[in-house]
């Protein structure tokens, strides 16, 4: 079915697209970067997009004259867990002492509050 292979698209491909392409800059001199991200989502996101997908055929059953929605049966990808750990005191420290000796850092951390 199409919602099966489009969570398999997701799985393999991502959302987005790969390759990347940007002019860097250095006083009159310029060159063209490009590279090819190797961008994934994981197995969260593709149930959140899944879901997305499950309400709306769900409300437009009615309109569409579906008896049953293609999303209902759709199988998901087993979520991964990311072991993660908290900064230390000390890391917090450094971290903002980083921000207070950048004054573009601060003012974009500034402008995020």
């Amino acid at each position: 079915m199409h919602c099966e292979a489009y969570v398999k698209y997701l799985t393999d491909n991502g959302r987005f697209r790969k390759e990347i392409r940007y002019t860097v800059q250095n006083g009159h001199m310029s060159r063209e970067v490009c590279y090819h991200s190797r961008y994934r989502i994981s197995a969260k996101t593709i149930k959140e997009i899944v879901c997305v997908c499950r309400g709306i055929f769900t409300r437009l059953m009615e309109d569409a004259g579906l008896i049953v929605s293609p999303w209902s049966e759709v199988i998901l990808p087993e979520e991964e867990s990311t072991p993660r750990r908290i900064y230390t005191q000390e890391e917090i420290a450094r971290i903002a002492e980083g921000i207070s000796e950048d004054p573009q850092l601060i003012l974009a951390v500034t402008l995020e509050k």
